[in-house]
């Protein structure tokens, strides 16, 4: 790894943080589940809800893709045999397209939700986004498979040697801080903040296993020798 890898692992930083900031606008809403079969939405979706907050989350997302797809292929630059990058570069740009799908997918159904409630007709709102969503379900389906393929390859990498870094890096792996953000968001009292750090959660992880990789780039400390 090099100064051009960190460069990169910097774009992947700018794009979630791009992602991450639209994630907020959409998540960052009064609590309450407006039902069972909505997974996503809530009570703060509803009239009071700006659609600008939508239509910036997904200007947000056109953007970052821009940073985050030369982010997320630079991860294999941490790979010690040069046969297995460009399968794991391939794998982590199908991993971009996916988190794109899901952050799209996901703030078009609650643009449609928030526009219906906007327009005073609740009943369509709830039938008109149920069947959006069932109709974007199985490309979100597929994209949580993308998404999770190499990420969790990545920790399997990481934990069997065959990266250049020692063991000890699992620990600030995606997925693991992904989890723990989570986890914060869910043990905290309901409210905006914690629904506001739930969506964001995701984004937030990969910010610290790129800021971790930065780091022990510059520094070498946790570093094994090629």
């Amino acid at each position: 790894m090099d100064s051009n890898s960190r460069k990169l692992w910097a774009l992947g930083i700018i794009g979630c943080l791009l992602f991450g900031i639209g994630d907020w606008l959409l998540g960052y809403v009064a609590p309450g589940q407006i039902g069972e079969e909505f997974h996503v939405m809530r009570v703060g979706h509803g009239a009071d809800y700006s659609l600008m907050k939508a239509n910036i989350t997904l200007l947000l997302g056109v953007i970052g893709m821009a940073f985050l797809i030369p982010g997320f292929r630079a991860q294999a630059d941490i790979l010690k045999d040069e046969k297995r990058k460009p399968l794991f570069r391939f794998l982590m740009s199908l991993c971009t397209v996916a988190w794109v799908v899901i952050h799209t997918t996901v703030s078009v159904g609650i643009y449609i939700y928030s526009w219906c409630m906007h327009m005073g007709d609740p009943v369509l709102a709830h039938d008109l986004t149920i069947d959006v969503m069932d109709l974007f379900q199985p490309m979100q389906i597929v994209s949580y498979v993308f998404l999770a393929v190499p990420l969790i390859m990545q920790i399997v990498d990481i934990v069997r040697g065959r990266t250049i870094c020692k063991k000890v890096a699992v620990l600030f792996t995606s997925v693991v801080w992904m989890c723990v953000f989570s986890a914060i968001a869910k043990v905290l009292p309901a409210s905006p903040f914690a629904n506001g750090l739930d969506t964001f959660s995701v984004n937030a992880g990969m910010i610290v296993w790129f800021g971790y990789l930065i780091t022990v780039n510059m520094s070498g400390e946790f570093l094994r020798k090629r």
